[in-house]
């Protein structure tokens, strides 16, 4: 089920070790949820299900290398390499658990 309305959280970058880490959050409340895009894409892809997505949950949606607000960076476009990237994310929001 689509939402009826777009939820578009302004952006948050920062300075990760491995060049601009771009974010957006929504809600505050229960687990946290990751959502990632594919190639290509962005963090507003997820637009449409950050209302329904953040009433229950943390929802954080983040620009993957060379997307969006994010810089390119040494890692490699792979799921290893993938990975590295939102391990990197998780470290710097300081996130300990979360789904993906």
């Amino acid at each position: 089920m689509k939402s009826q309305t777009a939820l578009d959280p302004k952006a948050t970058v920062l300075d990760g070790t491995v060049g601009k880490i771009a974010y957006a959050q929504a809600g505050t409340e229960g687990p946290c949820l990751i959502l990632v895009h594919g190639c290509p894409g962005s963090r507003w892809d997820f637009r449409w299900w950050l209302s329904e997505l953040s009433q229950w949950a943390r929802v954080i949606v983040v620009d993957m290398p060379g997307y969006g607000d994010a810089t390119p960076t040494q890692f490699p476009a792979t799921t290893a390499g993938r990975t590295a990237y939102l391990s990197e994310v998780l470290d710097t929001l300081d996130i300990d658990k979360a789904f993906v």
